[in-house]
């Protein structure tokens, strides 16, 4: 993220950068915010980022273990795969956070989300390495009081 911030500042030099990013996206934005302050002029929009309560890491801490969150655990309870685009369509559009999507908001994800594998259709995201990145754990909240820049973080109660 920070990469693509730095190219188009060599591209646009006025330009005043906003990061908008959902679920692990919010989370690499606003890490990328601490990391280099003032990487996201415009601010930050944080659609439900990965972060774990600090209850959450203190239970960790405490056990002295690290704990699947509940993420991951659904992560690899999650459908993988489809016989065809209108059945992964006809699935998915019955999800909670899905079901509340413009239709035309679906139609991309199953164009865009889904990659022919040989046997019908798969989640061009490995649920497995989904997961894994769920189960890192950012504890952030302390940090997260370091970011200078305007922010807005959006929550659903169903996720």
């Amino acid at each position: 993220m920070l990469a693509v911030a730095g190219a188009l500042r060599l591209e646009f030099p006025a330009a005043r950068l906003l990061a908008l990013g959902h679920s692990m996206g919010g989370t690499a934005a606003a890490l990328a915010e601490l990391t280099a302050p003032g990487t996201f002029s415009e601010g930050l929009v944080l659609v439900e980022p990965i972060f774990f309560s600090p209850a959450f890491a203190a239970l960790e801490r405490e056990l002295d273990a690290p704990m699947e969150s509940p993420l991951s655990a659904r992560t690899r309870k999650r459908q993988r795969r489809f016989g065809s685009r209108a059945e992964a369509g006809s699935k998915l559009s019955g999800k909670p956070v899905l079901a509340k999507w413009e239709a035309e908001a679906l139609v991309g994800y199953l164009q865009h989300g889904l990659m022919a594998d040989g046997e019908g259709f798969s989640l061009r995201m490995n649920t497995e390495a989904e997961a894994k990145c769920y189960s890192l754990g950012f504890s952030a909240w302390d940090e997260l009081r370091g970011i200078q820049c305007r922010s807005l973080l959006v929550t659903g109660e169903e996720c």
